[in-house]
């Protein structure tokens, strides 16, 4: 959830972190591809991609207030319409409420990723019915856009939902897990890597998980 004052600079930093990284912009970049050299565009090694996801997700922070707001949503129900939907809801139920009307306080656009999980009809009513509740007005309908690397905020939210999952749903991982997430034998794994994010997840003052 990004304030509207904020989100051209978070679109500028990621471009510029892309550019500096080296990362071919023909080449979508994933949460899942953070610690993996073997996704994405080849040629960019795992230290650079994290110095990439840290100076993006760094855009999203101030000295004294977020610049945005993260929530996820998650459970163990399944990849199913019903429960897409019920964690679209919960989601944006976290949303804040508008300190007044005046102006365009009250005004939300809503961008999701392009799914086949749920009719845009069914999200859009989701999302009506969420915002209402937060007394946000819509702007329009929810839109559906194609992630790849001319869309920042999809690619952060992402980014985020890979980390904080892992994060929230395995705490304690175990060593088979914590292999899986890097793709590399327990013995490879670095403990700077582990704490790697912690760090991003910190520079988030504003991140919420909301589970069963």
């Amino acid at each position: 959830m990004v304030d509207s004052s904020f989100y051209r600079a978070l679109k500028e930093t990621a471009h510029k972190a892309f550019r500096v990284a080296g990362w071919d912009q023909e080449e979508e970049f994933k949460g899942r591809y953070l610690f993996s050299s073997t996704k994405g565009d080849t040629n960019v090694d795992v230290n650079t991609r994290i110095e990439l996801v840290r100076t993006i997700v760094q855009a999203t922070t101030a000295n004294k207030n977020a610049r945005a707001m993260f929530c996820l949503a998650f459970d163990h129900e399944g990849r199913t319409e019903e429960n897409y939907l019920t964690l679209l809801g919960r989601a944006l139920r976290k949303c804040p409420r508008p300190t007044n009307k005046k102006g365009d306080k009250s005004l939300a656009a809503v961008f999701y990723d392009r799914t086949d999980i749920a009719s845009p009809k069914a999200i859009g009513k989701v999302v009506q019915e969420a915002t209402a509740a937060r007394r946000v007005t819509l702007i329009e309908t929810p839109t559906p856009l194609t992630s790849s690397n001319a869309t920042p905020g999809l690619i952060v939210a992402d980014i985020l939902a890979y980390l904080k999952s892992w994060d929230v749903i395995s705490p304690h991982p175990s060593e088979a897990e914590q292999a899986e997430v890097f793709e590399k034998t327990v013995e490879q794994i670095h403990a700077e890597k582990l704490r790697t994010i912690r760090e991003i997840l910190e520079r988030m003052k504003k991140v919420t998980a909301g589970g069963q």
